[in-house]
């Protein structure tokens, strides 16, 4: 009889069982989370709610700068009751607006964090580019032979200095012989100078048995004018010429 009882039972519930899970009546699947909000338009949406916000403040302070001037005017007509309305319904708005303002403070310390979070995550973003960038170069180079290079360019460098040496010496000794006569064909033309302002004629560097700056004998002795300024006017016209081949 049990048996028999039971069979009954499960024949009973087994077709309320099917329609239940055919039509929908068990149990009902969980509601998705919304997906995640990029951190922009979190932003974006911070700053909309705290204009919106921004806007009620503005309005519940005008009702309650309404409700005080009605109130006033209440208790001028001596009507206590109704300036004892308007009073609470000023005391309301200011809760209300004390409300939103704390909400208001929330939202503006959220978009700031939010903010600081993005510039962060750029930062960070911009060194794992550039972490990969360095990483890819120095895959392509050999710390043997970047070393082997070094000392290449140590070693050509070093042959060039000692090339360059060389060439310097040879110069330096060339400059010096060039220097010399340089340095005798000016104290020529200086001692000829000195004569000159002195009112002596000058003596030609070529001339034999005469060194530069030495008197001739016709300006040794006591000549004529004329004959010592033509011989003077002959010299300085040979000067110039030797002067000109020298430059």
């Amino acid at each position: 009889a049990q048996s028999a009882v039971r069979i009954s039972f499960a024949q009973e519930i087994r077709p309320t069982f099917f329609a239940m899970r055919f039509f929908g009546g068990g149990d009902k699947p969980q509601p998705k989370a919304p997906p995640a909000m990029s951190l922009s338009d979190a932003i974006v949406k911070n700053k909309d709610a705290i204009e919106t916000l921004d806007k009620r403040i503005q309005l519940l302070e005008k009702r309650i700068s309404e409700q005080e001037t009605a109130a006033k005017a209440k208790l001028a007509a001596k009507d206590q009751k109704g300036a004892m309305m308007c009073l609470k319904r000023k005391k309301l708005y200011n809760q209300e607006v004390e409300q939103l303002r704390n909400a208001q403070i929330t939202l503006e310390q959220q978009s700031t964090q939010m903010e600081s979070s993005s510039s962060q995550a750029v930062a960070v973003n911009a060194m794992a580019g550039g972490v990969a960038a360095m990483k890819a170069e120095q895959a392509k180079m050999n710390v043997d032979k970047v070393d082997q290079l070094m000392d290449d360019v140590q070693e050509q460098k070093q042959v060039q200095d000692e090339i360059a040496q060389i060439f310097n010496q040879g110069a330096a000794m060339e400059d010096e012989d060039d220097l010399m006569a340089e340095l005798k064909a000016m104290e020529n033309e200086v001692a000829d100078q000195q004569f000159i302002d002195a009112g002596m004629p000058q003596i030609p560097s070529g001339v034999p048995g005469l060194a530069a700056g030495q008197a001739t004998p016709a300006a040794a002795a006591p000549a004529a004018a004329a004959p010592t300024a033509q011989v003077s006017a002959a010299e300085q016209k040979e000067l110039d010429e030797l002067a000109a081949l020298m430059s």
